[in-house]
């Protein structure tokens, strides 16, 4: 045997031995079973405290403003344009 082939020999043999160490599937998932554990561990809550935040008057007026579309008569269309123009 040629030492071109004995070369192109063991190439071989230690890349498929380097692709065979590699994991077969990529951990999808890993983060949810994690979590989905983690409350099994502990289902109860994190604390018998009333949870506090915004009142009800406050909290609908910051919804009313996360839901209002602000509209405008050119729909953007400006931008569009501008970056379309040839110079």
């Amino acid at each position: 045997m040629s030492p071109r082939m004995i070369f192109t020999a063991i190439f071989l043999v230690l890349t498929l031995l380097a692709f065979g160490c590699a994991p077969a599937t990529a951990p999808y998932g890993a983060s949810y079973r994690q979590a989905l554990e983690s409350q099994k561990l502990n289902p109860g809550p994190a604390s018998l405290e009333p949870v506090t935040g915004l009142d009800g008057v406050a909290a609908k007026a910051v919804m009313d403003r996360y839901r209002k579309v602000e509209t405008k008569e050119d729909g953007g269309a400006k931008v569009i344009k501008s970056q379309m123009q040839v110079k």
